[in-house]
C-alpha cells in the first residue's frame, strides 16, 4: 500500500559516531563494519526538520530496528525498495511503500521482521513534535 510522508522530522546515528539530520535530497547511508550485523547512530534534529538513511539488505534477513530519545518523540518510518523522493517547494514527499508497522500513521520507534525484498531500504526519523536528539539502533541478520 503506497505510503507519503510529508513534513516528518528525522535523526540517526552509525557505528558509534555522531550524525546531523539528513535531508531527504541526500540520504545519508548506514554503514555497517566489515562483518558487523549491528549498527548505532547518534543525533538530533531541528523543529520542523526530515532526515531520511539509507541502508542495503537482502530479502530474507532478519532486521530489528529502535530509536530512542529523551524527549520519548522521535518515530520511524521504513520504506521497501523502489521507493521515491520528490521536492516541491520546501517540502518533501516519499512515494513508496512502507513495511507493515513502520508506515506515518504507525508513530513506531521500533519494528523488528524479515525483510521482504533485495535492495535499497529507506529510513524516515522523525519527530512527533518539537526537535531533539536520538539513538538509533540498526540489527540485520
Amino acid at each position: 500500500m503506497p505510503s507519503r510522508l510529508i513534513g516528518l522530522m528525522l535523526i540517526g546515528r552509525l557505528v558509534s559516531a555522531s550524525a546531523v539530520a539528513a535531508p531527504c535530497d541526500t540520504p545519508r547511508s548506514i554503514q555497517f563494519l566489515h562483518g558487523a550485523i549491528h549498527s548505532e547512530v547518534r543525533g538530533g534534529i531541528a523543529r520542523g526538520e526530515i532526515s531520511c538513511l539509507v541502508f542495503g539488505a537482502r530479502a530474507g534477513q532478519r532486521m530489528l530496528v529502535s530509536v530512542s530519545s529523551i524527549e520519548t518523540n522521535v518515530v520511524l518510518q521504513i520504506y521497501r525498495p523502489g521507493w521515491r523522493i520528490t521536492k516541491q517547494a520546501d517540502e518533501f514527499s516519499i512515494l513508496g511503500t512502507t513495511l507493515r508497522g513502520a508506515s506515518e500513521t504507525k508513530e513506531a520507534s521500533f519494528w523488528s521482521g524479515i525483510l521482504p525484498v533485495t535492495g535499497t531500504y529507506l529510513l524516515i526519523l522523525g519527530t512527533l513534535r518539537g526537535g531533539g536528539g536520538y539513538q538509533l539502533e540498526i540489527e540485520i541478520e
